[in-house]
């Protein structure tokens, strides 16, 4: 059946309704035409009761009094309980003896429905009649309208009857209160919770009251703050599925607008990410993916207390494990002469591992390739001869520069020419240069008609001195050999990425201008870059540069 106050569909055997908690009123019994005088027997409110044969008067007709005939006394009439249907009943005609009254029929007056009380008639003594003959005695009431078979029935019913009676005559005495408060809304909303039946506080949330509105809300809030105290040190029972569904519900209902369950749900919804990177760390570290390990280990948040600590010592040992892999690759490549993939390795690993000590100097030994002096020769003797003229076409003599290049480990580099070798090489080269220009010398003398004798000694008055010394002399007056040293010295910095050599004058290093650089051995090549052109100003050099290593 269906609930008359909220409308709920409840058993129909229920006398109260679990939603409302309105009492249900037991239909009433179909009103029972009887006898004006016949003595009322105890009957069940849902049972019609067999009225003896009456004769249907006119309600209308005036009843007309019947002389009493004396009869012999008869048996006191026990007085026995009414059991009333619940209605008004129109005042009683004075009773009369049965003997003497004719039967009829009353009329029966309109039934009122009065929820959560019922009355019980007054019951009236039937005065002694006139005396009557000796009846026969038997088990049933000579005047009882209801067959004796019916009367456990009956009595089974008035039992009923008298307990809802006493019911509500409890209720009625101060103890509704207490009954409407053990099933309020409230009470029933706690119950829901303590076994975790969301929808069901939801549903009755509609229902409560403002008196009972803020023990509601405690509770809702209470039991929110202890689903994600539980889900957060993984005490609780309820996956994150489950408890972002209870407080969303709650949300949108008991709580609505609670700004501190807004951050609870933020929260465990930010603590699953975490969890969720936790796991995907973990398997990639297992796999040696160590770069991406660190990236999911460092979504772990602090508020996850389950990962968080344990994510802080994977990042530790994950870092470990990667450095040693980058410096264990990088390390076969320089081997093998690839400095460029090599640096490229140390340079991807420090953007994971900014500024790592380890990392950087791997880099620093990579670079000790370089360090210290490297040398080569430069032979200029070409460039020179070119510069002096047709008359010296045929000199072949040989002047070689031997530029040296100390790469510092402070980053420094100083290019420079050695002075004692540059000096022993001159001195070769002026001897050859001598003998060369002192014959030059005689052969224009003798096209002026002077022969050899005769120019020694034009010239050993004029300069006192042979023509030998003589040309000696001017060589060496227009020839500083230690300003040609000087000016061929070269300081700056200097940096190495991969196989990239970096020099510059200044301050700063051009990206833009690197030689290629091969260690082998103790020999040092220096190329172009492809498609790059050469603009160096020594005379006599040119690309590739072999030097090899000093010290």
């Amino acid at each position: 059946m269906f609930c008359p106050n909220c409308g709920k569909q409840i058993s129909d055997n229920s006398k109260f309704c679990g939603f409302c908690g309105a009492v249900m009123t037991p239909p009433a019994a179909p009103v029972v035409e009887q006898p004006v005088a016949m003595p009322v027997v105890e009957q069940s409110v849902a049972a019609p009761v067999e009225a003896a044969p009456v004769v249907e008067q006119s309600v209308a007709a005036p009843v007309e009094a019947v002389p009493v005939v004396e009869q012999p006394v008869a048996a006191p009439v026990v007085e026995q309980p009414v059991a009333m249907p619940v209605t008004e009943q129109p005042t009683m005609a004075a009773p009369m003896p049965q003997s003497a009254a004719p039967n009829y029929q009353q009329p029966a007056a309109p039934m009122q429905s009065q929820p959560q009380q019922m009355y019980q008639q007054p019951v009236y003594q039937q005065p002694m009649a006139a005396p009557m003959q000796q009846q026969p005695q038997s088990n049933a009431s000579p005047f009882s309208p209801v067959p004796p078979a019916e009367e456990k029935k009956k009595k089974g019913k008035a039992g009923l009857i008298v307990a809802i009676v006493v019911l509500l005559l409890v209720l009625a005495g101060g103890g509704v209160f207490v009954f409407m408060r053990m099933n309020s809304p409230a009470k029933k909303i706690a119950a829901a919770f303590a076994a975790n039946d969301i929808d069901t506080v939801v549903e009755l949330y509609e229902k409560v009251g403002d008196k009972e509105m803020d023990e509601v809300v405690s509770q809702a809030r209470e039991y929110a703050e202890k689903l994600t105290e539980g889900y957060l040190d993984g005490t609780g029972e309820q996956d994150y599925k489950t408890v972002s569904n209870t407080l969303s519900k709650l949300q949108g209902s008991v709580l609505s607008g609670d700004r501190e369950l807004a951050g609870w749900i933020s929260t465990i919804e930010s603590v699953e990410d975490s969890r969720s990177a936790f796991k995907l760390a973990e398997s990639y570290k297992e796999a040696g993916s160590y770069v991406e390990a660190l990236g999911e280990y460092a979504k772990v948040i602090k508020e996850d207390e389950l990962n968080y600590a344990q994510a802080q010592q994977a990042i530790e040992e994950t870092r470990n494990l990667y450095r040693e892999a980058v410096i264990q690759e990088a390390k076969v490549y320089e081997e093998s002469g690839n400095y460029t993939e090599a640096y490229e390795i140390y340079e991807e690993a420090l953007t994971i591992l900014e500024g790592d000590e380890q990392i950087l100097s791997a880099i620093s030994e990579s670079k000790k390739v370089l360090y210290g002096t490297w040398s080569m020769d430069v032979d200029i003797s070409e460039v020179l001869n070119q510069e002096m003229g047709d008359e010296f076409a045929g000199f072949d003599g040989k002047l070689v520069v031997t530029l040296k290049f100390d790469f510092n480990e402070d980053g420094t580099f100083k290019m420079y020419a050695d002075s004692d070798a540059l000096k022993e090489s001159f001195a070769g080269w002026m001897d050859s240069f001598v003998a060369f220009s002192v014959n030059i010398m005689y052969e224009e003398f003798e096209e002026m008609g002077l022969s050899k004798e005769e120019a020694d000694e034009l010239v050993q008055s004029a300069y006192s001195c042979t023509m030998e010394e003589y040309i000696r002399l001017v060589m060496e007056s227009s020839l500083d050999i230690d300003a040609m040293v000087a000016e061929m010295e070269t300081k700056g910095i200097w940096e190495t990425k991969g196989d990239k050599l970096y020099m510059s004058d200044g301050s700063e290093i051009d990206v833009n201008r690197f030689d290629i650089f091969e260690v082998s051995g103790d020999t040092l090549t220096l190329s172009l870059p492809e498609g790059a052109t050469d603009d160096s100003n020594i005379p006599g050099l040119s690309y590739p540069y072999s030097l090899h290593k000093v010290n």
